[in-house]
Protein backbone atom coordinates (compact mmCIF):
# COMPACT_ATOMS: atom_id res chain seq x y z
CA UNK A 1 0.00 0.00 0.00
CA UNK A 2 1.37 2.73 -0.98
CA UNK A 3 0.17 6.57 0.90
CA UNK A 4 0.87 10.21 -0.53
CA UNK A 5 -0.62 13.46 0.59
CA UNK A 6 -0.98 15.91 -2.03
CA UNK A 7 -1.49 19.76 -1.37
CA UNK A 8 -3.47 22.23 -3.04
CA UNK A 9 -0.33 22.62 -5.29
CA UNK A 10 -0.17 19.41 -6.25
CA UNK A 11 3.12 18.86 -4.03
CA UNK A 12 3.20 15.46 -2.99
CA UNK A 13 3.95 14.68 0.06
CA UNK A 14 5.20 10.72 1.35
CA UNK A 15 5.19 9.00 4.37
CA UNK A 16 7.87 10.04 6.90
CA UNK A 17 9.31 6.96 7.83
CA UNK A 18 12.13 9.12 10.30
CA UNK A 19 9.07 10.91 11.73
CA UNK A 20 7.12 7.34 12.73
CA UNK A 21 10.00 6.37 13.73
CA UNK A 22 10.24 9.39 16.20
CA UNK A 23 6.62 8.77 18.13
CA UNK A 24 7.14 5.17 18.10
CA UNK A 25 4.86 4.03 15.07
CA UNK A 26 6.19 0.52 13.98
CA UNK A 27 3.26 -1.32 12.98
CA UNK A 28 3.76 -2.54 9.18
CA UNK A 29 0.69 -1.01 6.85
CA UNK A 30 0.81 -4.08 5.07
CA UNK A 31 -1.23 -7.24 6.55
CA UNK A 32 -2.90 -10.19 5.58
CA UNK A 33 -6.64 -9.96 6.88
CA UNK A 34 -9.31 -12.81 7.16
CA UNK A 35 -12.72 -12.17 5.91
CA UNK A 36 -14.12 -9.67 7.99
CA UNK A 37 -11.24 -8.56 9.73
CA UNK A 38 -9.67 -4.83 10.67
CA UNK A 39 -6.44 -3.61 11.06
CA UNK A 40 -5.08 0.05 12.35
CA UNK A 41 -2.35 1.31 11.85
CA UNK A 42 -1.06 5.31 12.32
CA UNK A 43 0.80 6.50 9.53
CA UNK A 44 3.21 9.72 9.52
CA UNK A 45 3.69 12.68 7.11
CA UNK A 46 6.18 15.58 7.27
CA UNK A 47 4.17 17.96 5.24
CA UNK A 48 5.21 22.32 5.80
CA UNK A 49 2.82 24.12 7.65
CA UNK A 50 1.96 26.48 4.88
CA UNK A 51 -0.13 22.92 2.90
CA UNK A 52 -3.89 23.22 2.88
CA UNK A 53 -6.41 21.61 0.95
CA UNK A 54 -4.62 18.12 1.49
CA UNK A 55 -5.85 15.13 -0.11
CA UNK A 56 -5.23 11.30 0.38
CA UNK A 57 -3.79 9.10 -2.41
CA UNK A 58 -3.84 5.46 -1.73
CA UNK A 59 -2.69 3.24 -4.23
CA UNK A 60 -2.30 -0.83 -3.78
CA UNK A 61 0.35 -2.80 -5.35
CA UNK A 62 2.76 -1.73 -8.54
CA UNK A 63 0.71 0.54 -10.41
CA UNK A 64 1.05 -0.96 -13.82
CA UNK A 65 -0.03 -4.61 -12.62
CA UNK A 66 -2.20 -7.03 -14.74
CA UNK A 67 -4.80 -7.52 -15.75
CA UNK A 68 -5.88 -4.39 -13.98
CA UNK A 69 -4.51 -2.21 -15.69
CA UNK A 70 -7.10 -3.16 -18.91
CA UNK A 71 -9.82 -3.65 -16.48
CA UNK A 72 -12.60 -1.48 -17.09
CA UNK A 73 -13.50 0.43 -13.54
CA UNK A 74 -10.96 -0.71 -11.87
CA UNK A 75 -8.75 1.80 -10.02
CA UNK A 76 -5.88 0.50 -11.43
CA UNK A 77 -7.14 1.07 -14.78
CA UNK A 78 -5.26 3.18 -17.30
CA UNK A 79 -8.34 5.22 -18.21
CA UNK A 80 -9.36 5.83 -14.47
CA UNK A 81 -8.58 8.97 -12.52
CA UNK A 82 -6.94 8.49 -9.46
CA UNK A 83 -9.20 8.66 -6.26
CA UNK A 84 -8.36 11.09 -3.69
CA UNK A 85 -9.73 11.67 0.04
CA UNK A 86 -9.89 15.22 1.12
CA UNK A 87 -8.86 15.75 4.44
CA UNK A 88 -10.20 18.11 7.19
CA UNK A 89 -8.63 20.96 8.36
Amino acid sequence: MHLVLIGDDGTWFDRGPAAEAALGVTKPIERRLPAGGEYTVRVVFAVPGRSRALRLFAEQGPPLKFPEVILIGDEASLLHRKTLLALPG
